[in-house]
């Protein structure tokens, strides 16, 4: 951690509200060709979950216990959250932590697999809010992907047994 002054954790982000969903809609399918019945049907599946995205609360408790576990190793490296989609937006994050005096940061792409529809994506808009946020902006280098680290693959596989095991055997 050394190299590094502060953390950034890269998520998709998610509405928190029900007033939320399209306007969250409308920013994930710029530039993308998705018939508006598509989309009708996600903001239906946002609604019959109670309007909201967990995405948001789940990143925020991973951030505080990331920033918890730093700490108890003596680390005291302040731990932020940038969502490509919603709030907090990455340039919105971005700014503060120039403002406080953030100049490197650890960005720690929150999405398993390193694909073009997530990676590559997450790079190019954590550049795009750099450049939005101008001069002094934190610059960013990535932990790597982590889907093959054998803690993940452990977890995936205990998730996956665990659920089975709630199929009935017919």
């Amino acid at each position: 951690m050394s190299d590094f002054d502060s953390v950034l954790l890269i998520a998709f982000g998610g509405p928190e509200k029900y007033l939320d969903i399209r306007p969250f809609l409308e920013i994930v399918s710029v530039g993308r060709r998705i018939p508006p019945e598509r989309l009708e049907e996600v903001a239906h599946h946002y609604e019959l979950i109670g309007g909201r995205s967990p995405l948001n609360e789940l990143t925020m408790r991973q951030a505080e216990g990331l920033r918890r576990a730093l700490q108890l190793d003596g680390v005291r490296t302040p731990v932020y959250v940038g969502m490509r989609n919603w709030h907090p937006f990455l340039h919105e994050t971005l700014a503060e932590m120039r403002d406080r005096g953030c100049r490197r940061a650890l960005g720690i792409i929150l999405s398993s697999f390193q694909t073009e529809a997530s990676w590559e994506r997450y790079v190019a808009d954590v550049s795009a809010a750099r450049e939005k946020v101008g001069a002094g902006a934190p610059e960013v280098a990535y932990a790597p992907p982590w889907s093959v680290h054998p803690r993940f693959i452990d977890a995936m596989v205990a998730r996956a047994g665990d659920a089975l095991a709630e199929v009935p055997a017919p």
